[in-house]
């Protein structure tokens, strides 16, 4: 079937007309927001200025939750991933029907809230769960995880496991079988095997659970407000409380705005970092690689030696 100028055209802007509906105009209205003013006297007035962003850029308050934000979302991102990895490469190698049911185990949380999920780790870890009974029963004193940082970074890994295992176990559908067997009949032992063929060929599916857990944990919200109790203030409860109770839009707009900057920044730059060592791994392989004797000789040719053999000296 082939398809007209006009259909080609139309179903090359259908995308584009979803992405400028749902992307694009929602992001330049959030950005208008954020130059408003807004005092405690006036309320919201139309104006053009930075102060917000000011606000946002200047205040200690701020800067310290984004702090905490990127880090509990960076140490959550690369704890899913090494988990995902690991839970990834045993259900890959097992197979058939056990990674049948693995797979289901791992998703079936995906049907449940994330709300509920957090407060059952409340009924877990939290004040008069199973962890400060157990805790108590072992003599250890009553052991509690919650409002903490520790109970966020347990939440997000509950929550964000099923994305990154998906991510690499699909990277690992693309190794072709052959091509262990291979390195099994080369005699390479299993971690050999792993750090020498699976992991560079899984390297974009590690690189993408890496970076969609970052954002994901970066902007969550219901994990912080119930596992963090409060007390672990990140970026999207700032925004929140920015815009529900004290009604000021245009600070939760500019603290909007710099969240997703401060995001897209940050892997735009691991992006670029790993693709450079990407890069010079590769020129160090093809210079190890390359023959010795490629290199020109005094006569200008390469691999001839221009010397006259042993039995032509003296002649």
């Amino acid at each position: 079937m082939t398809l007209t100028r006009w259909q080609r055209t139309a179903v090359l802007a259908a995308p584009l007309v979803v992405y400028v509906l749902f992307f694009v105009i929602p992001l330049i209205s959030l950005g208008r927001m954020s130059l408003n003013e807004f005092t405690r006297l006036t309320g919201l007035q139309d104006a053009v200025t930075l102060d917000s962003f000011r606000t946002a850029l200047t205040d200690d308050f701020y800067l310290r939750t984004f702090l905490t934000t990127l880090k509990l979302a960076l140490i959550a991102s690369v704890l899913c991933t090494a988990l995902g990895c690991i839970v990834g490469y045993l259900m890959w190698r097992i197979g058939g029907n056990v990674r049948r049911v693995m797979l289901g185990v791992i998703l079936a949380p995906l049907l449940v809230a994330s709300v509920v999920r957090a407060f059952g780790w409340i009924g877990t870890i939290g004040p008069g769960g199973l962890l400060p009974h157990v805790s108590e029963r072992i003599g250890l004193g009553t052991l509690t995880i919650y409002a903490n940082e520790p109970a966020v970074i347990i939440g997000f890994v509950h929550i964000l496991l099923p994305f990154a295992v998906i991510l690499f176990i699909t990277s690992l559908d693309n190794i072709s079988p052959s091509v262990m067997k291979a390195a099994e009949g080369l005699g390479a032992t299993e971690w050999r095997r792993i750090r020498a063929v699976v992991l560079p060929l899984t390297y974009p599916g590690v690189l993408s659970s890496l970076l969609f857990t970052f954002a994901l944990a970066s902007a969550a919200y219901s994990i912080p407000a119930i596992l963090g109790g409060r007390r672990v203030l990140t970026a999207s409860l700032a925004i929140y409380e920015q815009q529900t109770r004290l009604f000021n839009w245009p600070l939760a707009a500019a603290l909007s705005l710099i969240l997703i900057v401060v995001v897209a920044f940050a892997m735009s730059t691991y992006q670029a970092l790993t693709r450079r060592g990407r890069t010079s791994r590769r020129r160090a392989w093809r210079r190890r690689d390359r023959p010795r004797d490629s290199a020109p000789d005094e006569g200008g040719v390469p691999g001839y030696d221009s010397r006259p053999a042993l039995g032509d000296q003296g002649g």
